[in-house]
């Protein structure tokens, strides 16, 4: 049999398989702890990453909303204005808007409206002098048609149009 040699440098001295001596614990707590923290440190970068990329969809998310509501007010405006061509309409809000930020579109279409009178139509039963001219029973039989959307009034409406 073969002597096994217990004391200081032998072999069967807390490392297996004769690999030398065993490693320290406090040194293996160490890097245990260091990996650990640096492991941390990368999923707080990642984290604030995905933090900086959420904010910016929300922030690119809020200015297309307000772009919308913006051309949704503008729409408004320019159809109660008589708008005859709205794409152009719209545009050329847009581009007033962003040459004058500080205008409401309320603002802007009225001066669209003063300055560009052809993109409008003319309102017909307004004289000159803004006061009301006869209007045509027709017309307000259509427009008290659209505005209860009642049947009897459409109904009525399409009886004066085919003259009877």
């Amino acid at each position: 049999m073969a002597e096994i040699e217990i004391g200081e440098g032998g072999s069967g001295e807390g490392a297996p398989d004769g690999a030398g001596p065993a490693p320290d614990p406090k040194i293996n707590e160490l890097t245990t702890w260091r990996k650990r923290a640096l492991d941390a440190e990368a999923k707080a970068r990642a984290s604030e990453e995905e933090s900086e990329r959420q904010r910016a969809r929300a922030d690119e998310a809020l200015r297309a909303r307000v772009g919308a509501e913006d051309a949704l007010e503008a729409a408004r405006a320019l159809h109660q204005a008589g708008v005859r061509d709205l794409d152009e309409g719209l545009a050329r809000v847009r581009s007033l808007r962003e040459a004058a930020p500080e205008k409401s579109v309320r603002e802007i279409v009225g001066d669209l409206r003063r300055n560009d009178p052809g993109l409008f139509a003319v309102r017909q039963g307004v004289n000159s002098a803004g006061a009301q001219g006869p209007r045509d029973p027709l017309a307000d039989l259509a427009d008290e048609a659209r505005a209860s959307g009642d049947r009897r009034a459409l109904l009525r409406y399409l009886r004066a149009r085919r003259g009877g």
